[in-house]
């Protein structure tokens, strides 16, 4: 298990993204911070956020963001969503209640 995955996929140039499967992270806070041209991202079956403690800022500022389907995510452990989604204003009516 990894205590973090900060910046992990910060990339200004980034649009597509495909996550397979999830190393078992407990912090995904900032992990696709400011992927400011990133339009997509799809989650495989093996993406396990059930031991994540921490989505802070996750998505933040990922402003093309058009298309996330994380409705089936375990977000039971979760304490941290905050500022998660700021920055997403295409996606920001498309995001599930339980992550506001």
């Amino acid at each position: 298990m990894i205590n973090f995955a900060e910046k992990i996929f910060f990339n200004h140039k980034i649009q597509k993204l495909f996550c397979s499967k999830s190393i078992i992270f407990i912090n995904k806070k900032y992990m696709f911070f400011e992927c400011s041209s990133l339009k997509e991202i799809k989650f495989g079956d093996k993406w396990n956020t059930g031991k994540v403690k921490n989505m802070n800022a996750m998505f933040y500022e990922c402003g093309a963001l058009e298309n996330i389907n994380i409705s089936n995510w375990d977000i039971r452990k979760v304490t941290n969503k905050a500022y998660m989604f700021d920055g997403c204003e295409k996606i920001k009516n498309n995001i599930p209640d339980k992550f506001k």
